[in-house]
């Protein structure tokens, strides 16, 4: 089964815009310039980037293959991809639910570590890049969320040393 780049764009459009349109409808905090809806406003938004971009790509792909430009490389289909094809998505769930059941005990940080780098390594990154990305992601994250906006992260077991 293969969608269409533009059907798939289409569907993320309109995706993002319909999460924008009920994030805006989350009251505000007394005394904050922001609420409920902020984030998933901003995530709308970036939905709403992606399925643009992923629209217009594939109709330029169309428009280069048409031409004869370019040949159209197909992605394999669900079924004809072997095992192999299934290893990303599940190793995804996977990651996910992990970061999921461990957040409470093992905390934030340590979680959003090992998350982060496992999702790298299944993309592909070499140890030292998916660490570093670790890393960075996991503190830039607790940076905007603890000390900016002031919302609470488990610490689990790094409680001890919280700061």
């Amino acid at each position: 089964m293969r969608v269409d780049d533009r059907l798939l764009g289409l569907i993320l459009v309109l995706l993002g815009a319909s999460i924008f349109m009920v994030a805006r409808t989350f009251p505000l905090m007394a005394g904050m310039p922001y609420g409920p809806g902020f984030f998933p406003s901003i995530a709308a938004a970036g939905l709403v980037v992606c399925g643009i971009v992923v629209a217009v790509s594939g109709q330029l792909r169309l428009r280069a293959a048409a031409a004869g430009d370019v040949k159209v490389t197909s992605r394999p289909r669900i079924n004809e991809g072997g095992p192999g094809v299934w290893f990303r998505p599940l190793a995804i769930a996977l990651v996910v639910t992990f970061f999921g059941l461990t957040l409470p005990w093992l905390g934030f940080h340590i979680s959003a570590v090992i998350t982060v780098a496992a999702a790298a390594f299944v993309f592909g990154a070499s140890p030292l890049v998916g660490l570093v990305l670790a890393v960075a992601a996991a503190f830039g994250a607790h940076a905007a969320f603890y000390s900016m906006l002031r919302v609470p992260l488990p610490w689990g077991v790094l409680t001890p040393y919280a700061w």
